[in-house]
């Protein structure tokens, strides 16, 4: 049986787009970023994972702050919106969504969505 999330496409499509984009945005090419969706439940979890810059420990509770870029972006191009649009997505959908990241050595966002349909 196929599992279903009620949901507007065009704006998970933003989401998961702004996700890899940043993945790949903050990793060396030669570092893979990997996507994987699994069930758990009544709910789909979608994890990005990349193995680039990392977000400082100091940080992480201020990345879904609108303009908000992170000490180590500097040299990315950017402008601190994407994370908060992706958590406004997320959470309109009734999801959440975590984020585990050490610095230097990269960054996995897991996105998880209620089933429903």
């Amino acid at each position: 049986a196929a599992a279903v999330v009620s949901a507007d496409a065009a704006l998970l499509d933003i989401a998961l787009a702004n996700l890899v984009e940043n993945a790949l945005k903050f990793s060396p090419t030669t570092r893979p970023v990997t996507l994987s969706a699994t069930l758990d439940g009544a709910a789909v979890r979608v994890t990005i994972a990349d193995r680039g810059i990392g977000i400082p420990p100091g940080d992480l509770h201020l990345i879904f702050r609108k303009y908000y870029r992170a000490a180590n972006a500097a040299n990315h191009a950017g402008m601190g919106v994407g994370l908060r649009l992706v958590r406004q997505i997320v959470e309109a959908h009734a999801g959440r969504i975590a984020i585990d990241s050490r610095e230097d050595h990269g960054t996995a966002i897991t996105v998880e969505l209620p089933l429903g349909g």
